[in-house]
C-alpha cells in the first residue's frame, strides 16, 4: 500500500510547476502590495496573489498550459506577459510597472509630406543616370543625347534647372 501511495505522490510532483518573481518600478525598486493575477488562457481560470514587502509573489502547483500574468497597483500602469508553463518547471518572471500617465510619443516630421500627392493616383519610377546609361538604347536616349549635344554647342542657351541633380 505504501508503495502505491509513494508512487502516486511522486507522479503528482511532475504534473505542475511553479511561477514566481518580483514586481518592480522602473528604477528596480520593489513594489509591495501589488496585485498579481495568473490566468490560464485555455480554461480562463484565475489565481491572485499580493506581493510581499520585497515585491515577491509565487504561484505554486500550477498545471501545464498557456498563461497570462498581470501585475497592477494604483499609481502605476499594468504590466502583462504571456508564456507557456510545462510540468516540473519553475518560471521566474520579473514584472516592471511603468509610472501611471507616463506615455511615449513618437512624432514624425518631414518635408516629404508636402511632396505626397493624395488627390491623384500615379505610378512613377526614379532612374539614376547609371541606370539610364545601362539600359538598351531607346528613342528617349537618342533625344537626350541630341539635347546634350546642342547644349554643348550653345544652341539651347543656359541650362534650365541647373540646381537639380539627377538621382
Amino acid at each position: 500500500m505504501c508503495a502505491f501511495l509513494c508512487a502516486s505522490n511522486a507522479s503528482a510532483q511532475y504534473t505542475t510547476g511553479r511561477i514566481e518573481g518580483t514586481v518592480q518600478d522602473p528604477t528596480g525598486g520593489a513594489i509591495p502590495g501589488a496585485t498579481v493575477t495568473l490566468r490560464n488562457i485555455g480554461t480562463n481560470q484565475t489565481r491572485t496573489q499580493t506581493t510581499d514587502t520585497n515585491g515577491l509573489y509565487a504561484f505554486p502547483a500550477v498545471p501545464a498550459g498557456d498563461y497570462e500574468l498581470v501585475a497592477e497597483i494604483s499609481g502605476f500602469s499594468r504590466a502583462r506577459v504571456t508564456f507557456t508553463m510545462v510540468t516540473n518547471q519553475t518560471v521566474t518572471q520579473k514584472l516592471e510597472l511603468p509610472l501611471a500617465g507616463q506615455t511615449e510619443t513618437v512624432e514624425v516630421r518631414g518635408e516629404l509630406a508636402a511632396l505626397l500627392n493624395t488627390s491623384e493616383a500615379q505610378l512613377s519610377t526614379a532612374c539614376s543616370r547609371r541606370r539610364i546609361r545601362a539600359a538598351d538604347p531607346s528613342p528617349l536616349q537618342a533625344a537626350l543625347r541630341q539635347v546634350s549635344l546642342r547644349r554643348a554647342a550653345g544652341a539651347l542657351g543656359p541650362r534650365p534647372c541647373s540646381s537639380i541633380t539627377p538621382t
